[in-house]
């Protein structure tokens, strides 16, 4: 693989999986101050919670190997040659963010954090957000071929 080549847009102000990381982390914070209870003791919330991070996992790593297989870089920074369009990106245009938002949940779960699943919303539209600035990048970049990627992919699932 060549080095890759930063890009100059879309600008992002925060990487998604930061944005998800810290909104998570703003959830536990704010439990300590006020906690907010989803089910206490409940066994199917704790069951639940894994098997969302669990699949959020499987789902970014399914994203990173298929961006691999294409030789591209998994990063924001850097310039795309080709639309990634196998894998879990036949089933949604951005899967690694939706992963993100499986992980977040089931954490939320787990941990019987109600603020994390109150902050996930918010980590979804701020993310939307970078999706859509992504796919203008994409359509500026590959038009021919992510024009029609796009009408038959939906942005998240």
């Amino acid at each position: 693989m060549t080095k890759p080549r930063k890009r100059s847009k879309p600008s992002t102000i925060f990487p998604p999986s930061l944005v998800f990381l810290l909104l998570t982390m703003a959830g536990v914070g704010i439990e300590f101050v006020r906690a907010l209870p989803i089910a206490p003791g409940n066994l199917i919330r704790i069951a639940v919670g894994p098997v969302l991070m669990l699949m959020g996992a499987v789902l970014w790593l399914l994203a990173w190997i298929e961006f691999r297989r294409h030789d591209e870089v998994f990063g924001h920074q850097y310039a795309t040659e080709t639309v990634v369009t196998s894998g879990p990106y036949r089933i949604s245009r951005h899967p690694a963010y939706l992963a993100y938002a499986l992980i977040m949940a089931g954490i939320g779960m787990l941990i019987d954090c109600g603020w994390i699943l109150l902050l996930l919303p918010v980590a979804v539209l701020v993310v939307n957000g970078a999706a859509r600035r992504e796919e203008s990048y994409l359509m500026a970049r590959h038009e021919g071929a992510y024009r029609p990627y796009r009408s038959e992919v939906r942005r998240w699932i």
